[in-house]
């Protein structure tokens, strides 16, 4: 094969791994507009709604070089850039262009440096990876390898790399190079913008002292590592949307670099064990006593994490729903005899009482209900909505 050939070889794979780039760019910056909207996650691409890399890197703020500027839309922004001049080398073929192809490698080098960068801050802020952002990164590797063997090529032709009757074009050309690629990035920004729907929030957000009193036995711990910050939390077991509340904030503190130390306040949505309310909802009153005995012998974080990962096991009949909690007959005996004891029922109405209206609190009748830093927060909030409320809520003072 005649270099000419292999130069033309090495810029046709160069276009087609571009455009590789270009579309896994895509779908990145497609889940990030569905996390940033509140919706789900692409299955094809992220492995679904569960707290993956992927997903915790679009909720982090490392996802976004600026407010509302997302990596992968730079990346989309690169890889256009790239498709398009490799697709012109590969075009005109010719060794005139030598010192335009020297000038790819380092960008691709400069490129491939900041992928790696990026890779490792995300690992080790959020520890995770985004299997998404790494096949972003691998094509990003491969086409360093192409713009390699074709400055190899380059560099062993007979004719000079650069001179000085070629350098004020190549200067021009590097100019326009960046100016495209910076009205690339701005044209994918606007698009994007325009395709990420403001949702309503689902929540009502007002300031409030007063928060109440919670024991250590029905506090639990979230998120992985960084600093440690404080929450109360309002919820029924058998809740879905407490659970959703729960689960969308373990995993912004996780995409937030944060801890939290989450005190939690049994209130069931059931007339038979709640006398403030009129309607009964299957399962929270045996759901809430177990909790409570749970609480009593350290394993609270571990029935509430049990419960809302299969809720279907929270029924009415106290008996059965204790035989689903534990298997073992002894264990099944004391802890139905704890659940269906006075001294459960007292503690349950204790804690419905620190959700009643005084001079200094309005109480609480609907949960999900939350307290952080001087806020209520009646309702669930999305994974996005809680990255947005622990960053404005963690800078004040």
């Amino acid at each position: 094969m005649t270099q000419a050939k292999q130069i033309r070889f090495w810029e046709i794979l160069s276009t087609l791994l571009s455009a590789l780039g270009g579309v896994l760019s895509f779908l990145l910056l497609v889940d990030h507009r569905t996390v940033s909207a509140g919706e789900g996650i692409s299955l094809a691409f992220c492995d679904g709604r569960v707290t993956n890399g992927c997903r915790l890197a679009a909720l982090s703020p490392y996802s976004e070089i600026l407010p509302g500027l997302p990596v992968s839309a730079v990346a989309l922004s690169f890889f256009a850039v790239s498709f398009f001049t490799a697709a012109w080398f590969s075009i005109r073929g010719s060794q005139t262009l030598n010192l335009y192809r020297t000038t790819w490698f380092k960008i691709q080098t400069i490129a491939l440096l900041v992928s790696v960068v990026y890779s490792a801050l995300l690992l080790v802020k959020i520890g995770v990876v985004c299997r998404g952002c790494l096949w972003v990164h691998a094509t990003n590797a491969a086409l360093l390898l192409t713009r390699f063997a074709a400055y190899r090529s380059t560099k062993s032709s007979l004719e000079p790399i650069s001179d000085s009757g070629r350098s004020f074009p190549a200067s021009i050309f590097l100019l326009i190079h960046f100016a495209v690629l910076f009205s690339a990035m701005l044209c994918t920004f606007t698009v994007y913008r325009a395709f990420v729907p403001n949702l309503p929030p689902q929540f009502l957000s007002q300031p409030e002292k007063t928060v109440p009193p919670v024991k250590d036995v029905y506090k639990i711990t979230l998120g992985r590592e960084g600093e440690v910050i404080s929450l109360t939390i309002a919820l029924d077991p058998a809740c879905p949307y407490c659970k959703e509340h729960l689960f969308n904030l373990s995993e912004a503190l996780v995409a937030s670099h944060l801890r939290a130390e989450v005190s939690l306040i049994l209130f069931p949505l059931d007339s038979h064990c709640n006398p403030a309310l009129e309607h009964s909802s299957p399962g929270s009153c045996s759901a809430t006593r177990i909790a409570i005995c749970q609480a009593q012998s350290g394993r609270f974080g571990e029935f509430i994490r049990s419960a809302y990962n299969d809720q279907g096991k929270l029924v009415d009949d106290l008996k059965v729903a204790v035989s689903l909690v534990e298997h073992e007959k002894t264990a099944e005996n004391a802890l139905y005899a704890c659940a269906n004891s006075r001294s459960t029922s007292n503690e349950l109405d204790r804690q419905l009482r620190l959700l009643e209206s005084t001079k200094d609190f309005e109480g609480v009748d609907s949960v999900p209900t939350s307290w952080f830093r001087g806020k209520r927060i009646t309702g669930r909030l999305r994974s996005s909505e809680w990255v947005k409320a622990l960053r404005e809520l963690t800078t004040q003072p």
